[in-house]
């Protein structure tokens, strides 16, 4: 679904489309990124931990390991042989590391 997000919003991989996407995932890692953080963990609640984990794993699923490849700018972003995905990987398993055992 995140490639098709691309294509609509303005003009192809290369447009505005592919920047929101861009702009969108990063604040989707952002907000679980916190349950690394000891100050950020007492404001946590377990519900909102749970639905961001379900929406990284989905999210994962769509740009970490899709079924074919990446449109445009998020093949260099997030793709596996050239992107960020071994680090993105690694933080997802250690946001979920810090969910189920804190």
């Amino acid at each position: 679904r995140g490639g098709g997000g691309a294509r609509r919003g303005g003009g192809g991989a290369g447009g505005a489309g592919a920047h929101a996407v861009l702009a969108l995932c990063e604040a989707l890692l952002e907000m679980p990124a916190l349950a690394l953080e000891p100050a950020a963990k007492p404001v946590l609640s377990p519900r909102l931990m749970e639905a961001c984990m379900w929406s990284l794993a989905r999210w994962a699923d769509t740009y970490l390991l899709p079924d074919e490849p990446l449109p445009g700018e998020l093949q260099p972003a997030y793709g596996a042989s050239e992107g960020r995905a071994p680090q993105l990987l690694d933080g997802i398993v250690r946001v979920a590391l810090a969910c189920l055992v804190g």
